[in-house]
């Protein structure tokens, strides 16, 4: 039995990326977990990065975490 959660081959979310219903692109490969931990975290430290522009008194720091490549 394989490990959808790792892989990310859920056959749930595989079919509603053949009907178009995911922002990002589905194929057979799936989404591993190290592509959406990545890509989570640097949407993480872009929030950050942005709400600290707009209250610097306030700023975000944040740091030792890896973005995805």
């Amino acid at each position: 039995m394989k490990n959808w959660f790792l892989e990310g081959k859920d056959p749930f979310v595989m079919k509603a990326g053949e009907h178009k219903l995911l922002y990002e692109q589905i194929t057979e490969e799936g989404w591993p977990i190290d592509v959406r931990v990545g890509r989570h975290s640097s949407a993480t430290l872009k929030v950050a990065e942005l709400c600290s522009e707009l209250n610097p008194e306030k700023a975000i720091v944040i740091r030792g975490v890896p973005r995805y490549a």
